[in-house]
């Protein structure tokens, strides 16, 4: 449950910048672009194959900040920005990995798209936190 809203919530902030800028920063969107080029069978944009990638590595972020604030930091609001930020630099090296390993990889502007991942990741950690602390 708390990974589903972590995720939903970083996932509409994405697509509300991809509003605003209008580019693809959608990330379900951009899984399923990356998977059809690799597999050569056709995903469509819109298909739920990316969505299910997406909430699966929201699942795994969410047992990691789980496991970390309950094994070695302190769960607050200043370690949570911090927490968001690393995560949103350890996506956008991911998503780096991806484009560089691809061998057609979509056209977006990846330091932008970067820059709002980010602040999307930031989004992802407060969600968690709030969340979580209602458990933890």
């Amino acid at each position: 449950m708390v990974s589903t809203l972590a995720t939903l919530f970083m996932t509409a902030f994405s697509y509300l910048y991809a509003y605003v800028s209008k580019d693809n920063f959608k990330e379900p969107q951009l899984l399923n672009l990356l998977l059809t080029r690799i597999s050569g069978i056709s995903i469509r944009k819109k298909s739920i194959v990316g969505w299910i990638l997406h909430f699966i590595f929201g699942i795994i972020f969410t047992v990691i900040l789980y496991l970390l604030w309950e094994n070695f930091i302190q769960p607050n609001w200043i370690n949570t920005l911090l927490i968001g930020i690393i995560a949103g630099i350890i996506g956008s090296v991911g998503w780096k990995i991806f484009f560089a390993l691809h061998p057609n990889p979509p056209k977006i502007k990846f330091v932008e798209y970067s820059l709002q991942l980010i602040f999307a990741h930031i989004v992802f950690s407060y969600t968690c936190f709030v969340l979580l602390s209602k458990i933890i």
